[in-house]
């Protein structure tokens, strides 16, 4: 569900939210999508998103 929330735009504290958790731990969990993906920025992981089908382009 945190992929699809950053790939529709929602910032580390609407995630934080929504989700119940602080936005440093949505900052953690982002980074180290990142890091595993081999990926560089949010605009990375929001393509990685509509390529699998979590968001519509």
């Amino acid at each position: 569900m945190g992929l699809k929330l950053v790939a529709e735009g929602h910032t580390s504290r609407e995630i934080g939210a929504l989700l119940f958790i602080r936005a440093k731990t949505v900052e953690r969990h982002r980074a180290n999508l990142l890091q595993k993906l081999g990926m560089r920025d949010r605009l990375e992981l929001t393509r990685y998103a509509i390529r699998v089908g979590l968001v519509d382009p």
